[in-house]
């Protein structure tokens, strides 16, 4: 396995330096009061739970086709019992001839999973494959990946591993322990290759770091996977504060002996919204195609004329 040697000093990671956000997760880990409402929380508003309700609509008009979601979608629901999200969107679910609510970025991370099961195959899901997720918020999408895993295979994950710092460990155990699930926590120092399939994946949080920090991400964890799962912001958040830009990136990946890493379509994978806040997605260890059935122009004006509703709702929800 091939490992590179990075020029920049600059250790540093954008989230890791707010600290609102490590005395919110120290919080929601330890207080129970706190825990409950944690995710109606500034910090958390701030960095995980941002994405708006419209985001929703365009991946439920993914995830509304998707087997594997309806058949999980009674499962992902309960994610929402927990910390007191804010938005909520109203799904009907056929199967269960219910109205069900559930938050956009509960919606995010279903999202990611079901697109883990386009590119890898759904045995992601079984026990025959490690996941490494760096940076992992709460624990929601680790939730939400064994949700799936219950509908396909009627058991949790047993193999599921978080890189993050330790004042979100506490947090991220109680989350998953509310649903019986669970995750273990590496340090990037006790990392080792492995002969077994592993996928890494992050969501955004890579990309948010530089320097050294990044460099040993890539040559501990990331070196060793045989598949990757990366939204990223490395244009905004990283290679202005002397990072690396995403072609940067994809270079390094491919100099590593990933020569399959590539970017997918944004549109087609994700959203439009993430496609204008430049969010971009880059895989390895697929043959996925780089872009698959995508929305028209007429879903577009459709969604944004939603966007917009939701928009002239909550000013007169605040004018009443």
């Amino acid at each position: 396995m091939k490992q590179v040697k990075f020029i920049d000093g600059n250790e540093m990671s954008t989230s890791a330096n707010v600290r609102e956000w490590i005395d919110s997760c120290q919080l929601g880990g330890n207080d129970d009061l706190f825990f409950q409402r944690f995710r109606s929380s500034p910090a958390f508003l701030q960095i995980v739970e941002g994405s708006p309700k419209v985001s929703a609509v365009w991946n439920l008009k993914r995830l509304l086709k998707n087997e594997y979601f309806l058949n999980a979608l009674s499962l992902i629901c309960t994610s929402d019992y927990a910390g007191c999200p804010v938005n909520q969107v109203l799904i009907k679910d056929e199967k269960e001839s219910l109205i069900r609510s559930v938050n956009p970025t509960t919606l995010r991370y279903a999202n990611n999973a079901a697109n883990c099961i386009d590119i890898f195959g759904r045995n992601i899901f079984s026990d025959d494959l490690n996941i490494y997720e760096i940076g992992a918020g709460y624990g929601g999408e680790c939730k939400i990946f064994n949700d799936y895993a219950m509908s396909i295979y009627s058991k949790p994950l047993s193999n599921w591993s978080v890189f993050d710092l330790p004042s979100s460990f506490s947090l991220i155990k109680k989350f998953l322990n509310r649903f019986g699930y669970k995750a273990g926590f590496q340090s990037l120092d006790d990392v080792s290759g492995s002969d077994r399939l592993s996928l890494v994946m992050s969501n955004a949080a890579l990309s948010e770091m530089r320097g050294a920090l990044l460099e040993k991400y890539m040559n501990n964890c990331v070196s060793h996977a045989s598949h990757g799962y990366f939204i990223t912001n490395f244009d905004t958040h990283s290679k202005p504060y002397g990072g690396w830009s995403t072609t940067e990136f994809l270079g390094i990946l491919h100099d590593m002996g990933k020569d399959d890493a590539r970017e997918l379509d944004t549109l087609s994978y994700l959203s439009h919204f993430d496609m204008i806040a430049g969010s971009r997605l880059i895989v390895f260890g697929t043959d996925a195609p780089k872009k698959r059935d995508t929305y028209s122009l007429l879903d577009i004006a459709k969604i944004n004329a939603i966007k917009l509703s939701y928009r002239i709702t909550s000013r007169l929800m605040i004018g009443a």
